[in-house]
């Protein structure tokens, strides 16, 4: 082989292996933007895939509150850098505002996710997305009360009733208190904290829970003010349908968390 068809070579292979990098940063990333499913409300593109940076608002008529929960469903939920997702509610006596995502495709946060509630509330902010979820660089959260993220299949609520991602499952839109992640199944997603990402709430006292399969957090941390011990977890081994609640562990700590919380039962905050 001549030199320069060894040059030739070596950048070829290097073009693949950037290639192969880069698809493995992406894998199930389904684009940027934030799209309604029109399941519990109107479908609306919220940001499009080139929207830029800005603040893209989500409102509380884009959902369904039943009792003191609102309900929010996107067919995909992405956050670029420089962005801002924020929820608004009017209604003071909401206690949470639940998402969930159930186009199939990882939610890519790189910018703010915030509530910003009605005078007066703090409702605690649920999501769940599947297919997994990524914070990477510049992502930040802003809610005045509790965040909970999950890969969970679905929401199930103190009096059984079940909030599913999946658009084919029997859920209902509960008034009921929001008691567990639900998963199904043998496997489920990630969710990673990474590029330096610290995930903190904005209030005193006002608790993370991070559930999913696996919970890698590299290079990055996740704190609650007024204490260290964020809430995480992954969900239980075993064929049947199971339930995952929240489990207190140290800051910073990461991957398959299951023997750690087997047939351990808590609530939510």
């Amino acid at each position: 082989m001549t030199e320069k068809s060894w040059r030739r070579s070596l950048y070829l292979a290097r073009v693949l292996l950037t290639v192969a990098l880069l698809s493995m940063a992406t894998r199930g990333y389904g684009g940027a933007g934030i799209a309604t499913d029109g399941s519990v409300g109107a479908r609306q593109t919220i940001a499009g895939a080139n929207a830029g940076a800005g603040r893209f608002v989500i409102p509380q008529t884009l959902g369904s509150v039943v009792g003191n929960n609102l309900f929010h469903s996107f067919a995909k939920f992405n956050i670029d850098t420089g962005q801002t997702a924020d929820f608004t509610t009017s209604t003071a006596a909401l206690a949470n505002v639940i998402s969930r995502v159930t186009g199939g495709s990882l939610s890519q946060i790189n910018g703010t996710l915030k509530l910003t509630a009605a005078a007066g509330s703090a409702p605690a902010f649920f999501f769940i997305n599947p297919a997994g979820v990524v914070f990477g660089t510049g992502a930040a959260i802003s809610v005045p009360g509790a965040f909970h993220v999950s890969t969970a299949d679905y929401v199930k609520f103190a009096n059984g009733d079940k909030f599913h991602a999946d658009l084919g499952g029997a859920s209902t839109l509960s008034s009921a208190a929001p008691a567990a992640f639900g998963f199904l199944g043998g496997t489920s997603a990630s969710i990673r904290v990474t590029d330096g990402v610290k995930l903190e709430t904005t209030e005193s006292f006002r608790p993370i829970s991070i559930i999913a399969g696996d919970i890698e957090i590299i290079n990055g941390g996740v704190i609650t003010m007024g204490g260290r011990h964020p809430c995480s977890g992954s969900r239980q081994r075993g064929a049947r349908d199971r339930l995952c609640r929240c489990i207190a562990s140290d800051l910073g700590q990461s991957g398959d968390l299951q023997s750690r919380i087997d047939s351990i039962i808590s609530r939510f905050w």
